[in-house]
């Protein structure tokens, strides 16, 4: 016979985390699983291309997996009487919560924790201090208060000269291209650095080879090819890559540009891609920089950059390295990857621009 004080539930409500923790969490962890496998097979069987599937799991576990367990966790509050808040509420409860908590961080926080990370170089090629910004990875499909503040930050730290290494605005769209152009060119042109502005094209800048590249203002673009500049009757020789020969590693003409310099002037190196600098390290040139790898986005601590699309160790993928002969610069750039719409996502591996006061030789 049934006891009325302690009814036994409708076999529905056995589903729901107060009576059995363990079934619970079963049913949670197996529904999650099945979706995203559901999910992933569909994307690689429709359309496989990696930042449109991390679009979809990402949304799928921050926001509608939560969304599922805090629903879950509400219909047992409504269908069980007396409510018992036992652990497999908790549980559930903060699953939900940590999972909202990651997409809050990794989208809306993170992204935005904009980091200078500054170094010093001693040299004798120079006869007064020289100071360089060197920013990338902007890629923003809405030039907006972010990149004004990036900007700004930049122009704080009084460059003589910026350096900038790909990858401006990303997605573009074709009936917002030319004014989000002209809100980044204005930005640009709010540098005075004495020694201006040089940048190269990134892999997402393929608008910048068409007619529209004279539209871009405040920044000169080097696409493989060199310049002279004269700081205080010292030359500074400077040699952008093309994206695609930053990409491949070619040395067909970096390697004769550098060697028909004199050795006591110095030498720096832009490219996109840090992959050029793999065949480099016999070249003592004195600074290289590049993107591209945007530090890898998300950093797993002990392991590092879980994905870096570069050649180069994982080591180096972010940060500033002594390589062979030469050093080199990875920044994890100012903005995040968005092809296919991805959302910003960074964990342990906040945004920065990097700043080299190269001084003259110690006293």
């Amino acid at each position: 016979m049934e006891d009325q004080n302690n009814p036994k539930p409708h076999p529905f409500l056995w589903l729901l985390p107060q009576y059995d923790t363990r079934l619970a969490l079963q049913i949670a962890f197996t529904t999650a699983l099945v979706i995203n496998a559901l999910v992933f097979v569909w994307l690689l069987s429709n359309d496989p291309f990696f930042f449109r599937i991390v679009k979809y799991i990402y949304n799928l576990n921050t926001i509608f997996l939560p969304g599922f367990l805090l629903f879950w966790v509400v219909c047992s509050a409504i269908f069980v009487r007396p409510v018992g808040w036992g652990r497999g509420f908790t549980i559930l409860a903060t699953a939900a919560a940590f999972l909202f908590g990651v997409r809050i961080y990794a989208t809306h926080i993170e992204p935005y924790r904009l980091q200078i990370v500054e170094h010093t170089i001693t040299s004798e090629k120079i006869i007064k201090p020289l100071r360089i910004v060197h920013l990338t990875d902007i890629q923003t499909a809405s030039v907006g208060a972010y990149e004004e503040r990036a900007i700004n930050l930049a122009i704080e730290q009084q460059p003589d000269l910026v350096l900038f290494t790909g990858d401006l605005l990303q997605p573009i769209k074709y009936k917002t291209i030319e004014l989000e152009i002209e809100k980044i060119s204005l930005l640009f042109e709010k540098i005075n650095a004495p020694l201006g502005v040089y940048g190269v094209i990134g892999n997402v800048d393929g608008w910048m080879e068409n007619k529209r590249l004279h539209k871009l203002r405040g920044m000169t673009i080097l696409n493989g090819e060199g310049v002279k500049l004269d700081w205080h009757g010292k030359p500074v020789h400077l040699y952008g890559v093309s994206y695609q020969g930053s990409a491949r590693g070619e040395l067909s003409n970096i390697q004769p540009w550098f060697e028909a310099l004199p050795q006591d002037e110095l030498s720096i190196v832009i490219g996109h891609y840090p992959d050029y600098v793999l065949g480099l390290n016999e070249l003592p040139i004195d600074l290289c920089l590049a993107g591209h790898t945007h530090g890898g986005q998300i950093v797993a601590p002990g392991f590092g950059p879980i994905v870096t699309f570069s050649s180069v160790p994982r080591w180096m993928a972010r940060g500033f390295h002594e390589y062979g002969k030469t050093r080199i610069n990875v920044s994890a750039g100012v903005g995040c990857e968005r092809a296919a719409g991805v959302p910003k996502i960074r964990v342990f591996c906040p945004p920065d621009f990097a700043v080299f006061e190269f001084s003259g030789e110690k006293e």
